[in-house]
C-alpha cells in the first residue's frame, strides 16, 4: 500500500511536532447569524487549525470561548466528546465576516492570514 503524501495530510502530520497550533477564539457574546452552510474538512496550515472548503476555498476556523476545541495528532475534539478526524468531509452551519467584525481572545498570527469562518454552536 502505498502511503498517502498529499499536502493536507503532510501538514497535518505536522501538528504531533509542533507545540501549538492557534485556533480562533471570539470573545464577543453578540449573536452571530449563522446562515450558510460550509462543506469541507479541518486541517492545520501554516500552525493554524482551519476549515477546507473545495477549491482554494480556506478559513480561519473560529469558536466561541464556551466551545471547548482540543487540537488530536489525528483531528479536532469539540467539547470533550465530539471527535473529527482531518479530513473528513463535512458540513458545518457558520458565516464568513471581515477580521475586524469580531474580537478574537488573542492576536492571529501573521501565517493565518485567512478569512474568518465563525463556526455555529
Amino acid at each position: 500500500m502505498t502511503p498517502d503524501t498529499s499536502p493536507v495530510l503532510q501538514e497535518n502530520q505536522k501538528v504531533a511536532q509542533a507545540e501549538s497550533v492557534f485556533i480562533g477564539r471570539r470573545v464577543e457574546d453578540r449573536e452571530t447569524p449563522y446562515a450558510a452552510l460550509f462543506t469541507g474538512e479541518y486541517a492545520i496550515r501554516s500552525g493554524c487549525l482551519v476549515f477546507a472548503g473545495g477549491g482554494e476555498a480556506v478559513y480561519l476556523a473560529v469558536f466561541s470561548e464556551a466551545t471547548d476545541v482540543a487540537i488530536t495528532q489525528t483531528g479536532i475534539t469539540i467539547d470533550g466528546s465530539k471527535e473529527i478526524a482531518f479530513g473528513t468531509p463535512l458540513s458545518i452551519g457558520g458565516g464568513v465576516v471581515p477580521t475586524n467584525a469580531v474580537t478574537l481572545r488573542n492576536a492571529v498570527p501573521a501565517d493565518c492570514d485567512y478569512e474568518l469562518l465563525l463556526v455555529g454552536g
